[in-house]
C-alpha cells in the first residue's frame, strides 16, 4: 500500500518520478501516527560540509534528528507511546548543503492525514533566516551542517508562534545584488544570486511575504552610491515580481540584525514597493554571538519577538 499518499507535504517540494524532493530550509512533511515504529526510505545528496540533517518532532517538541547519508537508504523510527502521534519530518539544513527525497514510507501501525495551517508566511533571506551557525560558538573555523538549524531562526520561531506555516527560501552568503564577497574582491559574485535560484513556482498563497536581505550585499556595495542605487533597482524589481506573483500578501522588508550599512537603501525600496518596513536591533556583544560572528539564539528570539508584536499590532488594526 502506498502510504505517500497519507502524508501532508509541507513546501516547497517537487515531485519526481513518484518521489518528493525537498531542498529549502523547513520542508518536509507531516502526518498522524498511531503504532511503534516508522521505516523510511530517503535519498540524500550533500556537500563536503557535512550530512543534509532532519528534525522528527512529536506535538511539535524535537524527538530526534537524522543525519543522512549521501545515496538512498533506510531510516527506521521508533515509538513508545500507545496513543495518536502528530509527527512533524523536516529538513533543517539549507539548499546550498544538499536536499533529500522521499521515496517511501512504511509502518506497523496507522498513518492519516494532518492538516498544515491554513495560513503561511513566505520568509526570503541569507543566514540570518536559514539558522547559520546557531548550534555553535565563535570558536570553529570551518563550517559544518551541524552547526545550522533554522527552527531556532527568526522566520521558523514567529511561524510557529502564529500558528502558520513557514515557507522559507534562505540561502546562506546570498543577496539581491551580490553574495558576499571578502575585501580584496571588486566585482559582485552573482552566481545562484537569489532572485534568480527563487522557486517561482510556490503554488501557497501567503499572508505576508516577510524579506530580509541587504546584509551580504553589502560587502560589494561598500558605500559606493551608483552600486547602493544599483541594488535598490534591482531589489525593487523582485519585489513588484513577488507582489506579481503573491498580490494578497502583505510585504515586509527587515533589515539590521546584523549590520545596517544599506539601511537607508532597504527603506528606500519598501517606499518604492509600497511594502511595510521594520528595522531590527543590532546584535551586539552582549548578546553573545555564534559561528562567524552571527546573531546567536537570544538574538534571534529577540528578533522573533519584535516581529510577533509588529505582525499582531498590524493584523489588529487593520480590523
Amino acid at each position: 500500500m502506498n502510504l505517500l499518499s497519507k502524508l501532508t507535504f509541507l513546501p516547497p517540494y517537487n515531485q519526481v518520478n513518484h518521489h518528493y524532493q525537498f531542498q529549502w530550509s523547513a520542508s518536509g512533511f507531516q502526518f498522524a501516527f498511531l503504532g511503534k515504529s516508522i521505516t523510511l526510505q530517503i535519498s540524500s545528496h550533500h556537500t563536503l560540509y557535512g550530512p543534509v540533517i532532519l528534525a522528527v518532532f512529536i506535538e511539535d517538541e524535537l524527538y530526534q534528528k537524522i543525519d543522512l547519508k549521501e545515496g538512498s537508504h533506510t531510516y527506521s523510527l521508533s515509538f513508545a507511546k500507545p496513543e495518536i502521534m502528530h509527527v512533524k519530518i523536516i529538513q533543517i539544513t539549507e539548499l546550498q548543503y544538499g536536499f533529500f527525497a522521499l521515496e517511501d514510507i512504511q509502518t506497523d501501525g496507522e498513518i492519516s492525514k494532518l492538516d498544515k495551517p491554513s495560513e503561511s508566511i513566505l520568509w526570503v533571506g541569507d543566514s540570518l533566516s536559514a539558522g547559520y551557525g546557531l548550534e555553535a560558538d565563535t570558536t570553529p573555523l570551518v563550517f559544518n551542517t551541524h552547526f545550522e538549524d533554522c527552527t531556532h531562526a527568526y522566520p521558523y520561531l514567529v511561524s510557529n508562534a502564529l500558528n502558520t506555516l513557514p515557507i522559507i527560501i534562505a540561502y546562506s552568503g546570498n543577496g539581491i545584488i551580490s553574495r558576499w564577497i571578502p575585501e580584496t574582491e571588486e566585482k559582485p559574485n552573482t552566481e545562484d544570486i537569489l532572485p534568480t535560484i527563487f522557486p517561482y513556482d510556490i503554488s501557497e498563497n501567503p499572508s505576508w511575504v516577510i524579506i530580509n536581505l541587504g546584509t551580504n550585499d553589502a560587502s560589494y556595495t561598500r558605500g559606493i552610491l551608483e552600486r547602493e542605487q544599483r541594488f535598490q533597482e534591482l531589489y525593487i524589481h523582485f519585489i513588484m515580481k513577488l507582489k506579481i506573483k503573491f498580490p494578497n500578501a502583505k510585504f515586509l522588508l527587515c533589515y539590521g540584525l546584523m549590520e545596517e550599512s544599506l539601511l537607508s537603501s532597504v527603506q528606500k525600496v519598501a517606499l518604492e514597493t509600497s511594502s511595510l518596513f521594520l528595522r531590527f536591533n543590532t546584535a551586539t556583544e552582549k548578546d553573545g554571538f555564534c559561528f562567524a560572528s552571527h546573531p546567536n539564539k537570544t538574538s534571534h528570539l529577540n528578533a522573533a519577538h519584535t516581529l510577533i508584536n509588529f505582525i499582531r499590532t498590524y493584523n489588529e488594526e487593520s480590523l
